[in-house]
């Protein structure tokens, strides 16, 4: 959140929605406000084998366990980037037995209860990489879960034989980084899950009544969740974590079919129970979930199921809050209030925006809501909820807009009503089912006093002239046109900025400054060149401009080698009687051996007559010419080189000879542990300048050169 100079509240990057009370909205990374995406109805059957166990990575990627038919070990299916079941792979018994399994970008993990012992697995191979012995818990201590630390390491949930728990974290290379207990007060555990990266443990009790929220850190004090909160006799069975932002927990109400709550990182219950999943009385006792890419993944005896947001799952209602922290109106002079707020948003046809606003001048309140707001023992949901009942504002303050509305249009809110110091603004946003849920891009809060009320006499402004607000609310009307107007005037200046101006902006900038241009240039390269237009215009016609101009249109990524023939050279000459010759390389006077020739016998310009000696400067015929060596990225040197030699012409003096030539940089290599390099660039080529990657054996670190050769990391 930041106050700009015109006394305007502003929340429009991540940082700054994350200063509000969110419920039910995410800040996007191109800093808009995204309501979170809902569930379907009802979940849509991927396989019929009877499934046991499931893991899903934070991009989608998704592998399940299946039981043998006719007694035979239990099997691996994977669904892959098309949607398509794989067949069975064969797994061993530890994979087997597993009670959870953990998919990362690389590895496969499992575990056994007893003897605690940690398991990991290359995901393209399914071979053993690193098999760890906890035998530091005990050997009576039992490994209850696992659980990813948001760095392709785990966490382990460990019941010791006192009873106690113990948390440990084991990094990508299976060293042992973290070793610590459970909160105190939790009580005996069931489960572990992990959200904000790894930052966040949730763990679940072994009653299902509560969860607690520890810290990997250790810095913030554990936190219990009470999950009455789904429903007076709900109790949780499963928990599982997409490692970022959303947590699932799976339960049931006394002896009812199992129910499905969504919570985000927060522990903000988001949605649920989801009920009638399956039909009622369903008698499935061992179901596991997962959750990741948006997509919640079920695995049951009759198969495995997939409950989204798609159409083929049935679509539900969203509703998304926000609560903004206090917002501070301090008095100037005998004026203070708000003038009105801007929500910049796209709603589509059958969505509404609700917006509300409560004020207070009494400082007591304000400290007393600071503090509801600060209390992280509460829900952002509950927290919100406590606000309002303090604050209590009358119900017609708040406005409803139906959409649709156009795009890139604030819809402005008036405040006018308000003099007092402090506000909150809240608002909701509802969307019927089947309709994507709009992003927020912008929000702006507006103080009243960087207004037209400062040019009016005082004698008409003030509770004392104005009692009623009749004029304020007037003139607020005016300034939702006149601000807009002085917004767009105080942004001209933005339009001729290299580095702010629209993109349609930078041609007409530079035909005024008469630059070096195709219009066809990347964005990235116009801005460039026009950042360096004094340069570009001091050096027109000399080595450091073109130097500057290549670099412009070849990137930071990039390299610019120049070489000025006839400036770079000396002309060759022979040495002797005390005179040195000319140093190499060099440059040979006279007529080239590639000039036109009648056959392959005589030449032109071999055998010449004798002539006048104003004739016969042997520099006469070396034209100047410039030879250009441009290095850079091949997506930079595909958009860039057909208009090159066009652009330096209008920059070098006419009748400069040209010679301009291409290398490609490579791209960067594949992180570390991507396999193994054998040899440099392979014979495939594409074109004549893109070479196909490497030769790479397959898979990860499970690939071992041992004294027996080499492990390939596949079954022959």
């Amino acid at each position: 959140m930041s106050v700009i100079p015109i006394k305007t509240y502003q929340f429009s990057t991540a940082e700054q929605w994350r200063a509000c009370l969110l419920h039910g909205f995410d800040p996007g990374r191109d800093g808009s406000l995204v309501p979170a995406t809902r569930f379907g109805l009802h979940p849509v059957r991927i396989d019929t084998h009877p499934a046991t166990a499931i893991a899903v990575d934070h991009l989608g990627g998704v592998l399940w366990r299946v039981a043998g038919d006719h007694g035979q070990a239990p099997r691996l299916m994977q669904l892959d980037a098309f949607g398509v079941v794989a067949a069975p792979f064969e797994i061993d018994a530890a994979l087997g037995d597993s009670p959870r399994w953990l998919l990362d970008r690389h590895w496969l993990w499992a575990f056994t209860a007893s003897p605690p012992q940690l398991r990991r697995y290359g995901r393209e191979t399914l071979q053993l990489d690193l098999s760890l012995q906890a035998g530091d818990l005990g050997a009576d201590a039992v490994l209850l879960d696992i659980a990813p630390d948001g760095e392709e390491g785990a966490w382990l949930l460990a019941r010791l034989a006192d009873g106690s728990h113990r948390l440990v974290r084991v990094d990508c290379h299976g060293t042992v980084r973290a070793h610590r207990k459970s909160p105190a007060e939790s009580g005996p555990l069931r489960a572990l899950t992990t959200v904000a990266g790894g930052a966040t443990l949730i763990l679940l009790q072994a009653d299902g009544r509560a969860i607690w929220m520890v810290q990997a850190d250790d810095r913030v004090a554990p936190r219990k969740l009470d999950l009455r909160v789904a429903g007076p006799s709900w109790t949780a069975e499963q928990i599982a974590g997409d490692g970022r932002t959303r947590f699932v927990l799976l339960g049931r109400e006394a002896s009812a079919a199992p129910t499905v709550c969504v919570f985000d990182a927060s522990a903000d219950l988001i949605e649920g129970p989801l009920a009638d999943l399956f039909p009622q009385g369903d008698a499935a006792d061992r179901i596991d979930i997962a959750i990741g890419d948006g997509k919640l993944w079920l695995a049951r005896p009759d198969g495995l199921w997939r409950l989204d947001s798609s159409e083929a799952s049935g679509q539900r209602e969203s509703h998304s809050v926000l609560l903004t922290p206090v917002l501070d109106s301090p008095p100037l002079g005998d004026d203070r209030g708000w003038l009105r707020a801007e929500i910049t948003t796209e709603l589509p046809r059958g969505a509404v925006l609700a917006v509300a606003y409560a004020s207070t001048n009494d400082a007591n309140v304000a400290e007393r809501v600071r503090r509801i707001a600060a209390d992280g023992a509460l829900t952002q949901q509950a927290r919100q909820d406590r606000i309002w009942e303090v604050l209590d504002p009358p119900a017609g303050q708040e406005q409803r807009i139906t959409g649709p509305t156009a795009k890139d249009q604030p819809t402005a809110v008036p405040l006018f009503e308000s003099q007092d110091r402090w506000l909150w603004l809240r608002m909701a946003i509802t969307t019927p089912p089947g309709t994507t849920p709009p992003a927020i891009t912008r929000l702006r809060v507006l103080y009243p006093d960087f207004s037209l009320m400062q040019h009016l006499p005082a004698i008409f402004r003030g509770p004392k002239n104005d009692p009623r607000g009749f004029l304020r609310r007037l003139v607020g009307v005016l300034e939702v046109t006149s601000q807009g107007l002085d917004e767009k005037i105080r942004g001209i200046g933005r339009n001729i900025d290299p580095q702010t101006a629209p993109e349609d902006w930078l041609d007409y900038l530079a035909g005024w400054l008469d630059l070096p241009w195709d219009s066809a240039l990347p964005a990235a390269a116009k801005r460039c060149i026009l950042g360096h237009a004094a340069a570009l215009q001091r050096g027109r016609g000399t080595r450091l401009g073109l130097e500057c101009l290549l670099r412009c249109l070849v990137g930071a990524s990039g390299s610019v080698a120049i070489r000025d023939n006839t400036v770079d050279r000396e002309v060759i000459r022979l040495g002797g009687a005390g005179c040195p010759g000319a140093a190499l390389p060099a440059l040979i006077a006279g007529m080239s051996d590639r000039v036109a020739a009648f056959n392959h016998k005589a030449a032109l310009g071999r055998v010449r007559l004798r002539c006048s000696p104003s004739d016969c400067d042997p520099l006469r015929v070396l034209a100047p010419g410039l030879r250009i060596r441009l290095t850079a990225p091949r997506e930079v040197r595909l958009k860039v080189e057909p208009l090159v030699a066009a652009i330096v012409l209008q920059f070098i003096p006419a009748g400069l000879g040209l010679s301009i030539h291409w290398r490609t940089r490579p791209a960067a290599l594949a992180p570390q542990g991507d396999g193994e390099i054998l040899d440099d660039n392979g014979p495939g080529i594409l074109g004549s300048d893109s070479a196909l990657a490497r030769t790479v054996l397959a898979g990860r670190g499970a690939n071992r050169i041992s004294e027996t050769g080499l492990d390939l990391g596949f079954r022959l």
